[in-house]
């Protein structure tokens, strides 16, 4: 728990130290180090998850939607999240974390592509693909819709709008 701990506050001080440019993709470099091995010597399937919540933390900082949140006294709390395996991440291997952001109503989408980073084949291969489903609460536990934040931190209107519907909702939408 410490370590995560100590991890996510790193995290956040290169969000702050880098700040996203308006257009930039939303993308955090990782290695795979040994605290995230499981007996089979590749990356626990719990840390595709941990991986996925550092990513975000940098994010929140880098975006400037932590600073407003903490004015505001607001969090982000995870309601659901599922994660497809394509392949496995190996020791010490880099790969990149690229995220997708969308919302409808109350809920933020959150969609995590691991990928290789490997400049030499320039596509990228697909480790895993996380699905998070999250809501903003204020302290007192009334839900804050994503037009307030992005009221509060105008810059984050190119990653997060309002006609950038999730796939999946829609998808579901669809079916119905």
């Amino acid at each position: 728990m410490l370590t995560f701990t100590l991890r996510s506050l790193a995290q956040v001080a290169i969000g702050f130290a880098y700040k996203l440019r308006p257009g930039s993709p939303l993308a955090a470099r990782f290695r795979l180090y040994p605290i995230d091995l499981d007996v089979y010597g590749h990356m626990n399937n719990a840390c595709y998850l941990r991986v996925a919540e550092l990513s975000r933390w940098r994010q929140i900082a880098q975006s400037g939607i932590l600073t407003a949140c903490l004015k505001r006294r607001w969090m982000f709390v995870v309601a659901e999240q599922s994660i497809v395996y394509h392949r496995q991440i190996l020791p010490f291997q880099q790969y990149v974390v690229r995220s997708e952001v969308s919302y409808e109503g109350k809920w933020i989408y959150y969609d995590h592509y691991f990928e290789s980073c490997d400049a030499k084949t320039e596509k990228a291969m697909l480790y895993a693909h996380n699905k998070v489903r999250a809501v903003a609460k204020q302290f007192n536990g009334k839900t804050v819709m994503p037009e307030q934040i992005i009221e509060a931190c105008p810059g984050v209107q190119v990653w997060l709008e309002d006609d950038k519907i999730c796939p999946a909702v829609v998808a579901k939408a669809k079916s119905q």
